[in-house]
């Protein structure tokens, strides 16, 4: 969002990314504990902070008195402040964004909204007025409803925006009047349930697009049908993320095109997603994470091991695997009801930089799972979590060098289940 409002520039002749420009800004405001982290992500990134209230008290009046944000409760007052509002935040209900609109008609100020509400008032607002210096939208509605909100058919002039996010208990497909917008860099989607709009994007300025991918339609804005060529509209340059895309309407083969695609996830239904991955080429060999989700099973084995730049890894399917399967530079993976035999074992514990390991509802070939080795047995290991294996009745760790960085074992168990483990690893249960 900071990149999105312009608050972070980097110069055309730096090669240096805004992404990583705004990364150091975070780390200096948690060197000078101004903010403190929350959590953070396999890599050690800070992915969520928080602040001290009395902090977060000072912000709020400075950012009022300077007209850079507003809350919902100190927006209103004099007319004409109102109608100077640059960016404001409704979290409690929708009686004061109806207040505030009916105050402002023309919000021609407005540059960033949230709205964190559970109303549909906010889409009825959108479809309506113009919003014409908006660049940052973030609305996030959880409603107590089986039909949810459904999102209308047009939105009001929004050609500046450049960030929008739609989380939560949301429908329906964006207006296709947003494939026109020239300016847009962030499309995140990946929390609702909603669908993508269809056209041509006029877009070249695209960095990151998240989206579930489950309710997709036959004519989606990301096909590589012949029929359905507007994906080549997309910028090949600046696209970064790309998350979820079914591959009966993406063709894998020309994921190429993006020479600075960073994380990438397939929903899948065929073989020859897998023969694509698996060849000595990689489809992009910038690609730092991963997620593969099998909805059919596949008898093919797939090998990532030509992606030496992949840390994270995300599998999920009822499929073998080959033991030569891994990027060797693997620093988090996950497996999600994959069929797991000794090779596999074997292979996990040799990766050097394995730091997270997580197994869901695997099906284990062998009834023993032993971790230990011959010193080099998941040296950087941290976290192992194993929830709800089908197959396995013991997990062991025989010597004392292997495993030395462990620090959290997580096992859920199946009700009909009972899993050893050895007192090493027991200590270590949390």
């Amino acid at each position: 969002m900071w990149i999105a409002e312009k608050l972070i520039v980097v110069n055309s002749d730096n090669r240096r990314e805004a992404e990583s420009l705004a990364e150091d800004i975070l780390n200096d405001l948690v060197s000078r504990h101004l903010i403190q982290v929350a959590k953070r992500t396999y890599d050690g990134r800070i992915s969520s902070c928080r602040i001290h209230d009395l902090l977060h008290s000072l912000c709020v009046d400075l950012a009022k008195e300077s007209n850079f944000f507003h809350t919902e409760h100190n927006a209103f007052g004099d007319p004409d402040n109102v109608a100077k509002v640059r960016r404001i935040t409704f979290y409690s209900n929708n009686n004061a964004m109806n207040e505030f609109f009916r105050s402002n008609p023309k919000p021609r100020k407005l540059r960033a909204l949230f709205c964190f509400i559970n109303d549909s008032c906010i889409f009825s607002h959108m479809a309506h007025l113009n919003f014409k210096l908006l660049q940052v939208l973030v609305v996030v509605i959880f409603i107590d409803d089986f039909y949810g909100v459904r999102i209308p058919n047009t939105f009001g002039n929004m050609s500046c925006l450049r960030y929008l996010r739609f989380e939560g208990d949301m429908y329906g497909k964006l207006p296709n009047c947003m494939v026109k917008l020239k300016r847009l860099e962030t499309i995140d989607i990946g929390n609702s349930f909603t669908e993508l709009p269809t056209g041509d994007w006029k877009t070249t300025q695209l960095r990151h697009l998240r989206y579930k991918g489950f309710n997709q339609v036959s004519d989606s804005c990301l096909s590589l049908n012949p029929v359905f060529s507007n994906v080549y509209s997309l910028p090949p340059n600046n696209l970064q993320t790309l998350m979820w895309m079914y591959d009966n309407f993406f063709e894998l083969r020309l994921v190429h095109r993006f020479v600075n695609l960073r994380k990438l996830g397939i929903l899948s239904g065929s073989d020859s997603t897998v023969k694509i991955l698996s060849a000595l080429s990689p489809v992009a060999t910038t690609l730092e994470v991963l997620k593969l989700y099998f909805f059919r099973d596949t008898s093919e084995q797939i090998n990532l091991s030509s992606y030496p730049n992949i840390v994270k890894l995300h599998l999920n399917g009822r499929m073998p695997l080959n033991s030569e399967a891994f990027p060797p530079n693997l620093v988090k993976l996950t497996l999600i009801r994959l069929m797991v035999d000794g090779h596999v074992e074997a292979v996990l514990k040799k990766l050097p930089k394995l730091r997270i390991l997580k197994m869901y509802r695997c099906n284990h070939m062998e009834e023993k799972m032993d971790l230990s080795g011959d010193g080099d047995s998941f040296l950087q290991l941290e976290v192992l979590h194993i929830q709800e294996s089908n197959g396995l009745y013991e997990v062991t760790c025989r010597d004392v060098v292997s495993m030395p960085k462990l620090k959290k074992l997580l096992l859920i168990e199946r009700t009909d289940s009972n899993v050893r483990l050895s007192e090493k690893l027991a200590k270590l249960r949390i």
